[in-house]
């Protein structure tokens, strides 16, 4: 299939708590590129 991706994610953030003493920033700027043939387990 080439270079074409199957599924791709940018820039994904994601906070639990927000605005709060107990924030966490458990994923920060995070890219994901999957291509047809990527095994993912």
């Amino acid at each position: 299939m080439g270079d074409k991706n199957l599924l791709q994610l940018k820039k994904i953030t994601k906070i639990f708590s927000r605005g709060t003493i107990d924030e966490v920033k458990a994923l920060d700027n995070i890219n994901l590129a999957v291509k047809a043939e990527d095994y993912i387990t």
